[in-house]
């Protein structure tokens, strides 16, 4: 196959609609584990971390642990 035979590469988050990304980030601040939304939805876990940090809203951060030096 040669270069201009190949499919155009999707951008990174196109895999998943910005309602369904709300949706997995909505679950988690309501109180579920980050691993059940993983394993409820399907998706990776990175691609959870980055959606929280992204869609997250001021629940997400007070929940998150604190780190202490």
């Amino acid at each position: 196959m040669t270069e201009t035979e190949r499919p155009p590469r999707r951008a990174k988050n196109e895999n998943y609609a910005i309602a369904f990304r709300q949706e997995a980030v909505r679950l988690v601040e309501s109180g579920l584990s980050q691993r059940e939304v993983i394993q409820r939805l399907g998706i990776n876990h990175a691609s959870l971390q980055a959606w929280l940090k992204q869609y997250g809203t001021a629940v997400y951060a007070q929940m998150r642990r604190k780190l202490f030096t």
